[in-house]
């Protein structure tokens, strides 16, 4: 199974994608410049167009998996009980109420009540 890429490196990346798609712009810019006066069209221009669309396609891929880190700040599975609920549990669970009916009240396994408390 792959490493999950961290936040920093993945905003690294994504700058990189950024640069690269910046750099070819400057060249097809540069190319249709000269198309523009009549100048024959550079060879290196369809494959800069080429060049362009693959670091565009990159650069969405790491946009994509940017955002889905961000989102939920964590990659991986969601969280079953929330912090501040979390919290209540360890309250009530300290007043007195027992386990189970804290899992019943809660909708979840005794076994994350017991996690929760811990």
């Amino acid at each position: 199974m792959p490493k999950q890429k961290t936040k920093a490196q993945l905003e690294q990346e994504l700058k990189e994608a950024r640069e690269t798609i910046e750099r070819y712009y400057s060249q097809i810019l540069e190319m249709q410049k000269a198309a523009a006066i009549g100048v024959e069209a550079d060879p290196r221009f369809k494959q800069a167009l080429k060049d362009a669309e693959a670091a565009r396609q990159e650069r969405d891929l790491y946009k994509g998996l940017y955002d889905k880190l961000t989102a939920k700040g964590q990659p991986g599975r969601p969280v079953k009980i929330p912090p501040e609920v979390k919290e209540q549990i360890r309250e009530r669970r300290s007043q007195g109420e027992s386990i189970r009916a804290l899992a019943r009240e809660f909708g979840v396994s005794i076994a994350t009540v017991q996690r929760a408390i811990t």
